[in-house]
């Protein structure tokens, strides 16, 4: 891809535009919406969870007898197939928490957190804090200001 960088992102590459100039060249304008503040536990239902409204299966060899114990401790309603010697399908009905229900989030409502700072996805090499808009009016105003000033000064050259 002609211009464009492959970056780490997590655990996997993301396709970036190859920068122009340098990190200070930049200002980054963002929103974020922080796990701690913006949301909160909610259950298979509440987030439409594919394996709470059709149901799942886990196709594996004998669960250990803590999975075992785990799942009947949680009442969950399940059939078991062989599907060879070695391999068992557990096949979950709908309607019930699915495994992962501890990790679902909605979200609170609250609007995002706006913000700008120096540099670019490279980094911000002055070390200031990013700057928090207090509306995202405010955040919209800065970037119109912002684009303005470099489409004047690309202008005179």
């Amino acid at each position: 891809m002609s211009g464009m960088v492959q970056v780490p992102f997590g655990h996997t590459f993301i396709n970036r535009t190859a920068p122009v100039g340098p990190p200070q060249a930049y200002k980054t304008y963002g929103a974020s919406m922080p796990l701690e503040t913006h949301w909160v536990p909610a259950t298979c239902d509440e987030v439409d969870c594919e394996p709470f409204l059709h149901g799942w299966s886990i196709n594996v060899a004998p669960l250990s007898e803590q999975d075992i114990a785990t799942i009947k401790q949680h009442g969950y309603r399940y059939q078991v197939l062989a599907v060879s010697a070695e391999e068992i399908l557990w096949i979950f009905d709908a309607g019930q928490p699915c495994f992962k229900s501890s990790e679902h989030r909605m979200e609170t409502g609250r609007p995002p957190v706006f913000y700008t700072r120096p540099g670019d996805w490279r980094g911000d090499p002055t070390g200031r804090r990013p700057y928090v808009h207090d509306s995202a009016e405010n955040w919209v105003d800065d970037m119109a200001t912002h684009l303005d000033r470099l489409r004047t000064e690309n202008e005179r050259g």
